[in-house]
């Protein structure tokens, strides 16, 4: 028996398809948590930036 024979035999196929259900699954999964946050992830981006005004200054940023 040669290995070209058993490599045919082992139906490697199976492994590609339970690849692209699992990226399927994990997709899914992004996309509807995604959706569940829709409106917290609205809310937060209609956030101002951190003006200059309010930024604190650390240590390596003080001038003496």
């Amino acid at each position: 028996m040669k290995l070209s024979d058993v490599m045919s035999a082992m139906d490697l196929a199976v492994y590609a398809e339970v690849g692209l259900i699992l990226f399927a699954l994990a997709f899914a999964l992004v996309v509807s948590d995604l959706l569940r946050q829709g409106p917290e992830l609205e809310r937060l981006a209609q956030l101002p930036f951190e003006s200059e005004a309010t930024r604190t200054t650390g240590p390596e940023e003080k001038h003496s």
